[in-house]
Formats: structure tokens, C-alpha cells, sequence
């Protein structure tokens, strides 16, 4: 027994160093640093740059759920981003025969845009971008995630997108 104890005293210790030596999961983003990624402003007037924000999410295919000009309110969401196998996309378009459509599974992106008019000139946009995915489990329950996306590069990209409609539609007057 007092051969084991040493061997027992090794091994956790072994571990306990394992354990501490695991890198931290990265800082968590502020609030106040997500807004500030979310957020940019454009030099046009809110009417302008509402119409370039409907142009650039019409491009990159998301439909518009719901938009009003007058409170700068726009929400939309893309179409599917995951597919499920092409089996069950075949198998989904007769449901009568299994009861239930076996393609229930997907993930979008949902976004809703605030609009401020800054002054006569200049528009505040925010955007929020989530991944929402739906699931169906045992039984046909379902569930559905929001995660927000936390990539400057995803929000970046659609400023870019909205500066070069609104410059086009400048070059256009």
C-alpha cells in the first residue's frame, strides 16, 4: 500500500498540472464594444440611406420581413445557410407519406437595422446580426438558437456594401 501511495500522489499531481496549464477562453466582447462594431455612420440623409440599406440586403438575398422609413426600423432575415442532405430534401416534398417534412432543420441570419437621422446629412446605422438556427429533435419537438455574430468582418462587409450603393446612387442624381 505505501508503494501505491507515492504512484496515486504522481498521477494527481499529473492531472491538477494538466488542468492548470489549459488556456483561458478568450475575453468576452463589452456591450459598449459590440455596439461600436454594429455601428456606422454614412453621409446622406435617412430617407437615402434607408433605401441603400433595402438595396444591399435585396443584393445579398435576404428578404425583408418587416421595414418602416419613418422609425428607421428594418428587420430581415437570409434564406437558408444549411441545408440537409439530398435525401431528405427529396423525401421532404411528399410529407404526407412520413407525417411530418423531414427538411425541418436550417440556419439564416436575422438582422435588424436602426436608422437615426443624425442631422440633414448624416444617417447612424446599427446593425445586428444573429445566426438562428432551428432544430427538430425526437418526437418533432423543436428548438430554435440566436447566437449574435460577433465577426467585425461580417458587419464591415455590409458597410462597404451600403457606402458603394449610396455613392453609385450619388453618381446617379
Amino acid at each position: 500500500m505505501m508503494k501505491s501511495a507515492p504512484l496515486l500522489l504522481i498521477i494527481s499531481l499529473s492531472v491538477v498540472t494538466l488542468n492548470g496549464c489549459s488556456t483561458p477562453p478568450p475575453p468576452s466582447m463589452s456591450p459598449l464594444q459590440l455596439q461600436e462594431m454594429q455601428t456606422h455612420r454614412v453621409d446622406a440623409d435617412m430617407k437615402t440611406t434607408f433605401n441603400a440599406v433595402m438595396n444591399v440586403l435585396q443584393d445579398k438575398n435576404y428578404q425583408i420581413v418587416s421595414a418602416d422609413v419613418n422609425s428607421g426600423f428594418i428587420k430581415a432575415q437570409s434564406e437558408n445557410i444549411d441545408t440537409v442532405s439530398s435525401l431528405n430534401k427529396s423525401l421532404a416534398i411528399i410529407p404526407e407519406v412520413f407525417g411530418t417534412s423531414l427538411y425541418a432543420d436550417y440556419h439564416q441570419l436575422h438582422t435588424t437595422i436602426i436608422l437615426e437621422d443624425i442631422d440633414n446629412n448624416q444617417t447612424k446605422l446599427r446593425f445586428n446580426i444573429k445566426e438562428h438556427e432551428h432544430k427538430v429533435g425526437t418526437n418533432q419537438s423543436t428548438y430554435d438558437i440566436d447566437t449574435t455574430i460577433k465577426d467585425a468582418k461580417a458587419y464591415q462587409s455590409m458597410f462597404e456594401a451600403i457606402d458603394q450603393q449610396l455613392f453609385q446612387q450619388k453618381m446617379l442624381k
